[in-house]
């Protein structure tokens, strides 16, 4: 930031509407973060607690509400927090990320890997989790608090702690889904797992491009955010020089970052689109899915049906009335 804002006042007195214009930018795009939190925290309140646990009857109307409510109750906290003790706020947001990481076994799981369990699962987040405070200057903060002092510091070995929580993670889950292996669930799980690849799997003319998207994906990481970025460092002019010997008028790594994020555009489109991973089923009709019914029998209802009075468990499909759900991709097609 501290560059950013350097090179936002050193072209204030030549280009003012350039200084602007990025400025801007840049509100733009904290806007834009701030309101997609805000919007899933409250989508999280009315979802996972309110229709999950207080109201389960819910309509749209009240999901509205509670969703609206999760939010103001964000936002306030949020400010609260930034006025009367913005240090923590640095070390909460140190924390955000790494958090946010060990939620991908949990999402693998769902995806595709039915044998983690709910229990291996749970305890690996909570695994990751304390790698991650532990590695953090706010764990730190809580040992010395304690009487203790950490003996590895923070990020040890020079390894983000999202690392360390991951791989506590790892650990902990398959540890635990090892332990606990049940088959009635393992059976369970494999129903969602088989509407998934009945619904949103992709379609057989274009499984040639899976090992093209990933090589995208693995190639724009490396250069984009991994060890090849170094190569941006003077690419586009000495970045020690001066604004005389850049290319285009700014540092040569500046460029290349944009660059790269406009290629990363471009493979989430591809990824998107062309893979189908952001489309949605062909489907003509509606159907509930009883958590309770063996492979989820469905219950179908016509097309135009309410949402509101529908259950938290409601799935959208798109077969004739009265048919299974469990479509195999060529029939989808």
């Amino acid at each position: 930031m501290g560059l950013v804002a350097h090179y936002l006042l050193s072209i204030a007195n030549e280009a003012p509407w350039l200084m602007a214009l990025l400025a801007v930018c840049a509100l733009a795009a904290i806007h834009a973060m701030v309101a997609l939190f805000a919007s899933t925290a409250g989508t999280m309140v009315a979802k996972d607690i309110c229709l999950r646990y207080l109201t389960p009857r819910a309509d749209e109307r009240q999901q509205k509400l509670y969703a609206r409510v999760g939010i103001a109750a964000v936002v306030l906290a949020a400010l609260l927090l930034a006025t009367y003790a913005p240090v923590a706020q640095v070390q909460l947001g140190a924390l955000a990320l790494g958090f946010g990481f060990q939620l991908w076994p949990t999402l693998a799981g769902i995806c595709w890997f039915p044998w983690i369990t709910r229990q291996g699962a749970t305890v690996g987040l909570v695994a990751g989790m304390l790698g991650v405070l532990f590695t953090e200057q706010l764990g730190a903060t809580l040992c010395r608090f304690f009487g203790f002092e950490l003996p590895w510091g923070r990020w040890p070995w020079t390894i983000h702690s999202a690392g360390w929580g991951i791989f506590l993670n790892v650990i902990a889950c398959f540890v635990v889904s090892w332990l606990s292996h049940d088959s009635n669930e393992r059976a369970h799980r494999m129903s969602f797992h088989k509407l998934y690849i009945a619904t949103v799997a992709i379609a057989p003319n274009k499984r040639f491009l899976r090992p093209v998207a990933w090589a995208l994906t693995l190639i724009w990481f490396f250069f984009a955010v991994g060890p090849g970025a170094i190569l941006g460092n003077d690419l586009f002019g000495a970045p020690n020089t001066g604004l005389a010997s850049w290319s285009l008028g700014v540092p040569s790594l500046w460029v290349w970052q944009m660059l790269c994020w406009a290629l990363g555009v471009m493979v989430i489109w591809f990824l998107a689109y062309r893979l189908e991973m952001s489309t949605l089923p062909r489907r003509e009709t509606i159907e509930q899915i009883k958590p309770d019914t063996p492979l989820f029998e469905p219950i179908a209802l016509a097309a135009r049906a309410t949402h509101q009075n529908a259950p938290p468990w409601s799935i959208a499909t798109t077969k004739p009335a009265g048919t299974h759900s469990l479509l195999t991709t060529k029939e989808r097609l």
